[in-house]
């Protein structure tokens, strides 16, 4: 942003070859502008977040939404794995321990509002270098 026009000018021959890249960064902004806690400019979110001691390199956390009853997804989860290994991690149950129906907004190769599929085990093994974001719905 802070560098001459030169140099920050969209490139659109790399735009129309890296296309499956440009459609993942749509996505994971629709994902944004759908939930609201991912947009909040206050600490409101962050003091309402929880992130859980994993691994070394293994980053989970929960985004609860306390903003609205519009929204299709009262709850997020991201979890990433970038270490070099393997790791389970146990996806949140609900108030009476059971397991949980997640969608799959993003993986580590698409990103949707609409959902890429929906995962209704008790953990999940991140492999390396992976990514998910989940979403539960209200």
């Amino acid at each position: 942003y802070n560098s001459p026009i030169d140099l920050n000018k969209i490139d659109w021959a790399r735009a129309e070859e890296n296309q499956d890249l440009i459609n993942y960064y749509r996505g994971i902004i629709a994902i944004r502008k759908e939930y609201a806690p991912l947009r909040d400019a206050t600490t409101r979110t962050a003091d309402m977040m929880y992130f859980r001691h994993l691994p070394e390199n293994v980053l989970f956390y929960t985004i609860p939404n306390m903003y609205d009853g519009v929204s299709k997804w009262k709850n997020m989860v991201v979890a990433v794995n970038a270490g070099n290994y393997p790791v389970s991690v146990e996806l949140p149950k609900d108030e009476n321990n059971n397991t949980q129906t997640w969608t799959i907004l993003a993986n580590h190769q698409e990103a949707t509002v609409d959902g890429i599929e929906r995962y209704s085990d008790a953990e999940i093994t991140l492999q390396p270098r992976d990514s998910f974001v989940f979403g539960l719905e209200r």
